[in-house]
C-alpha cells in the first residue's frame, strides 16, 4: 500500500509540475522557462514530501524509544 500510495503522489506532483510549466509556456515564456518552471515545481513539491515524510518518521522514532523507556 504504501508503495502504491507514493506512485499516486508522485504522479500528483509531476501532473502539478506540469501545470506550473504550461501556465508559464501559455503565459508567454519560452520553452526554456517552461521546463525551468517543471523542474522547479517538481524539486519544490518533492522537498516538501521529503521533510513532511521525514519529520512523521522521526515522530514515529520517538513514540518508540518513549515507549522503551517506560
Amino acid at each position: 500500500m504504501r508503495k502504491f500510495t507514493s506512485a499516486l503522489l508522485f504522479g500528483a506532483y509531476v501532473l502539478l509540475a506540469l501545470t506550473v510549466a504550461a501556465l508559464l509556456w501559455r503565459g508567454g515564456a519560452d520553452w526554456g522557462a517552461a521546463v525551468a518552471g517543471f523542474c522547479g515545481a517538481l524539486g519544490a513539491t518533492l522537498a516538501a514530501h521529503a521533510v513532511v515524510s521525514q519529520a512523521l518518521t522521526r515522530a514515529a522514532i520517538d513514540r518508540e524509544i518513549e515507549t522503551v523507556r517506560e
